[in-house]
């Protein structure tokens, strides 16, 4: 199995940058989009209209973590196209960071929807400073699905942004490079020598 890397995420997901999905959006094998919210399980009729931004997040950790002599990928998030699932997932397995690093998938916090409502990669933290409300945040530079070069909620791209994040406004980051999961045999995961 290929170990755990954020260089590989970010390598990965910057080859996706500028690629523009198609205006169809079609579910078949020509359609990237379609087939991001596909591997994470999102019913064909929904796919016209369903945000893929998280889709992006997995199909990207997936495909740069997989084996092919193993057939198999150690990405460890689950196959959600929702970044609250992330989250959720990120507290059970205390990995969910109010600080970022290159590689952690990035959670955006809505105040006034109560809920995060996008993911994506954190490739770089260029700095850290205070906004005019005094809250701290980290200007990182992400790369993203679903957005465009005003960081629409819902563009067709794949970009590059910097983005100021900020775990005083609700933001988190995702440190799964530090997820532990067991390798051993399930015997040995319980606590029993096989």
């Amino acid at each position: 199995m290929i170990h755990l890397s954020p260089a590989l995420l970010v390598s990965t997901a910057n080859a996706f940058v500028g690629v523009t999905e198609n205006a169809e959006r079609v579910l078949d094998s020509e359609s990237f989009v379609a087939n991001c919210l596909r591997e994470v399980h999102v019913a064909a009729a929904d796919v016209p209209s369903a945000p893929w931004h998280t889709a992006f997040v997995h199909h990207v950790g997936y495909w740069s973590h997989y084996d092919n002599r193993d057939r198999a990928s150690s990405w460890p998030l689950p196959s959600t196209a929702d970044c609250n699932e992330l989250a959720a997932w990120a507290v059970e397995h205390r990995v969910l960071h109010t600080e970022p690093e290159p590689g952690d998938v990035f959670l955006l916090w809505s105040a006034r929807r109560l809920r995060f409502i996008r993911s994506g990669i954190v490739a770089h933290v260029h700095c850290c400073g205070f906004l005019p409300d005094l809250d701290h945040y980290y200007a990182c530079l992400t790369i993203e699905g679903n957005t465009d070069e005003s960081f629409a909620s819902n563009g067709r791209s794949m970009l590059r942004h910097v983005r100021p994040l900020s775990s005083d406004r609700g933001d988190r980051f995702i440190r799964w490079k530090d997820i532990r999961f067991a390798a051993a045999e399930p015997a040995e995961r319980n606590g029993k020598a096989a």
